[in-house]
């Protein structure tokens, strides 16, 4: 069973990676990352400082 679970995390964790990596290569932020990295004390980015920073942000597997 755990074989299973670990199988399907990998395979989750590997989809959702490459699926970000692609939004990444695209420019575009349909999850609307950049929105919910900003907290309340923070100064709000630019779209367009926001895509240059997202396009060049590393994806990590954990």
């Amino acid at each position: 069973m755990h074989e299973l679970v670990d199988g399907l995390e990998g395979y989750m964790e590997e989809g959702t990676v490459s699926l970000l990596k692609n939004f990444q290569e695209l420019k575009v932020d349909p999850l609307e990352i950049g929105g919910q990295t900003m907290g309340p004390a923070s100064k709000h980015m630019s779209e367009e400082d926001w895509i240059k920073f997202w396009q060049s942000a590393k994806i990590f597997r954990t």
